[in-house]
């Protein structure tokens, strides 16, 4: 199963598809996960700021990502022969234009996936250009994202944050709905 699946992933950028840009995809060597030699790697960038004063700062979530990476559940959710890697970037006070700038620098590093940034200006950002970036666009994966534009649905290129994965099910209209109820109890 993991052979196909992998077969798959590495066969897209060889096959016919379109990236939101609406134009054929200029891909790089660096945008398949498995080099010619057969090595496969997935490529990470973790978009996140240095700043501790945030919840989500790199001294925070790097650690828990090493010690999730070592977990036998995690593990297991990777064939033995995909390696994983991630490279940190510094979205300076979550400020937008610096996000943007981690993220073109991760792009140019050959990144496969963005995780983060969290908070919603700099994500909001990130997740605008994700779509355009590489041959058919650079996922985006974050803890962040609960205002009412990142939880509308993603499913063309057409909408706005195309590329977002929000790991969480509610935003805040959801919450607010919640606690509404619950003052009716």
């Amino acid at each position: 199963m993991w052979l196909s699946v992998l077969l798959v992933v590495c066969a897209i950028p060889w096959g016919e598809s379109q990236n939101c840009r609406g134009e054929k995809p200029r891909l790089r060597d660096c945008d398949r996960l498995c080099d010619k030699q057969g090595n496969c790697k997935i490529k990470a960038a973790l978009l996140l700021p240095k700043n501790i004063t945030f919840g989500a700062c790199i001294g925070a979530v790097e650690p828990v990502l090493e010690l999730a990476m070592q977990h036998p559940a995690v593990q297991d959710a990777f064939p033995s022969w995909v390696g994983f890697e991630w490279q940190t970037y510094d979205v300076t006070d979550c400020d937008a234009a610096y996000a943007v700038i981690s993220a073109i620098d991760a792009y140019n590093d050959c990144a496969h996936v963005f995780l983060g940034p969290a908070c919603d200006f700099a994500l909001a950002s990130v997740a605008r250009i994700s779509k355009f970036l590489g041959g058919t666009g650079i996922p985006l994966v974050t803890t962040g994202g609960f205002s009412f534009d990142f939880v509308k649905t993603k499913q063309t290129c057409k909408d706005e944050y195309y590329m977002l994965v929000r790991t969480g099910p509610l935003g805040f209209k959801d919450l607010a709905y919640f606690i509404i109820d619950l003052m009716k109890q």
